[in-house]
């Protein structure tokens, strides 16, 4: 029987909405339907339009004004949807903050961001205010643990909510996140409210999303995957949404068998796991109610697209390609793809986003089936970055470049082969990573595989493989290397095979640190010449 949440909106119209103005829609449809799951709790419309108005109440009596920025410094909770949505009704920009940084790193996206304001269940130390220095805007900090009973018990004044968001449209901005900063300093992509919200819906379209489902998240709310492909399709689509704050296998598994979850999204890496998982236990599991989700972030073995559909039951999980300056999603396959397509592809783009793929020399379009580096535009591209008054990926031709290459078919389905930085020159020949990474991880021995370039003084680069061996096996290198010279032309063959435990990982999303790597191949391999 359908829950009856669904607003039934175009997303056309929700690109000209804002987050509030969805919240507000479903509780007047449906104030008593339950939305979220935190605990063992469930929270339902009327409560976190009640919540989140005492809360956006309480920080408008404090100055807060549309257009200020307010730090998060929080896991997974309750406390991170109100805040999330108590801001976005003020149309103050809420800067999201790993909940695993330090206070050296929280102190320091403080001071950058110039938020007035911080809510935090964390206790900054000394480091914290070392970064902010003098001159920080911060005028107050929200201790979930002793300030926040206050904050939510405050009697809600739309008026003064009203009155302090004045202005807000669907394009101000939601979110401030800040990339990974492999290159650099991390940057803070501004995500807009109604574009975010018109992604995600597009998202659940691709993924056959009703307002029967139930997505259980684990992914980090401080990161796109979570704070939009997560939070804001089960909105628009009025479906379920259970929280977890961390990513647990049993965890997630026992929450499917007890409560019918019929979604997840996550990388290869949590997917990895819960198979890995399922068969401990001895596929005692009832996972036969999980049907749907997404994947991105990776390469994904044949093993497991396989285990997926024939031991976890995901039969219409959809590989997906975004990132967070595209507020989240530039293509994604749908549920109903042949599986070739579904997890073999990230699928076509999305309704509304244009890609083009060009010769990253010549700027020229590539041909069907040839590499390029992607391009994007529409309505999906983000505000820019804070702070910065020209975007650095932002072409004089009014096209965004992604940093990505990849190749489109005949049908337009689109494959990711690696970031343009990954990619490397070997005798001459371009290798790309993904490419490689895809065709080793057929290997039966092998989990998962990462290969990064490293100079080479006759070759110019000359590929390393660090391979994860399967539960069980031993990887043998004379093996791997005569199975990757069997399925691939000589040049893309790694010089160098190295099995390690794990790779470094992105704390935010589990997505291997490919500079890392790149930086213990040079280390364990200083004279590649010699070996």
């Amino acid at each position: 029987m359908s829950r009856g949440a669904a607003l039934g909106v175009p997303s056309d119209e929700l690109l000209g909405m804002t987050l509030g103005e969805v919240l507000a829609a479903h509780t007047r449809a449906h104030p008593d339907l339950p939305y979220l799951r935190v605990d063992g709790v469930d929270h339902t419309y009327a409560e976190l339009w009640a919540r989140s108005g005492s809360v956006a109440t309480a920080l408008a009596r404090r100055g807060l004004r549309r257009g200020d920025r307010v730090t998060t410094w929080l896991p997974n909770g309750i406390e991170w949807v109100v805040s999330a949505l108590a801001l976005a009704r003020l149309g103050v920009v809420n800067v999201l903050t790993n909940s695993r940084f330090r206070s050296r790193e929280v102190g320091a996206l403080v001071a950058r961001s110039g938020s007035r304001g911080m809510i935090t269940e964390f206790a900054p130390d000394g480091d914290f205010a070392a970064e902010l220095g003098d001159s920080s805007a911060l005028e107050w900090t929200v201790a979930i643990n002793t300030d926040w009973a206050d904050l939510t018990a405050t009697q809600p004044a739309d008026d003064e909510v009203t009155a302090a968001a004045s202005g807000l449209t669907p394009q101000d901005t939601l979110y401030v996140i800040y990339t990974s900063g492999t290159t650099g300093l991390s940057k803070g992509s501004m995500t807009r409210q109604g574009p975010a919200l018109k992604n995600a819906f597009n998202s659940g379209v691709r993924m056959g999303f009703t307002d029967d489902d139930r997505l259980l998240c684990f992914l980090p709310m401080s990161h796109t995957f979570g704070a939009v492909n997560a939070f804001l399709n089960t909105f628009t689509h009025g479906a379920r949404l259970d929280l977890e704050r961390d990513f647990e296998p049993k965890v997630v598994l026992d929450a499917i068998s007890d409560r019918g979850v019929t979604a997840i999204f996550g990388v290869p890496t949590h997917y990895t796991m819960l198979v890995s998982e399922y068969r401990s236990a001895g596929g005692t599991h009832d996972v036969s109610t999980l049907t749907k989700g997404c994947i991105a972030g990776g390469v994904i073995a044949p093993e497991l697209s396989e285990a997926l559909e024939s031991e976890l039951t995901i039969t219409g999980l959809t590989q997906a390609y975004g990132m967070t300056e595209s507020t989240a999603l530039i293509s994604q396959a749908r549920w109903d793809d042949p599986i070739e397509v579904r997890i073999g592809t990230t699928g076509k783009a999305m309704p509304d986003v244009q890609v083009r793929l060009v010769d990253g020399e010549t700027g020229a379009e590539v041909a069907v089936g040839r590499p390029g580096d992607i391009l994007i535009g529409g309505f999906g591209v983000h505000a820019g970055y804070l702070g910065m008054d020209r975007d650095p990926s932002m072409r004089d031709d009014g096209w965004w470049s992604t940093g990505d290459i990849g190749s489109l078919d005949e049908a337009g389905n689109l494959t990711i082969l690696g970031r343009s930085k990954d990619m490397y020159k070997t005798s001459g020949f371009n290798v790309y990573p993904a490419e490689v990474e895809a065709f080793l991880v057929r290997h039966p021995s092998i989990a998962e595989a990462a290969i990064v370039g490293i100079p080479h003084p006759i070759k110019s680069e000359t590929g390393v493989a660090f391979l994860i061996p399967s539960p069980g096996c031993t990887i043998d290198e004379a093996d791997v290397h005569a199975f990757a010279r069997s399925g691939m032309a000589g040049y893309k063959v790694p010089d160098h095979f190295l099995v390690v435990e794990d790779f470094p990982r992105s704390s935010a999303t589990l997505k291997i640190q490919k500079h890392e790597l790149r930086a213990q191949a040079i280390d364990q391999l200083a004279d590649p010449s010699s070996q």
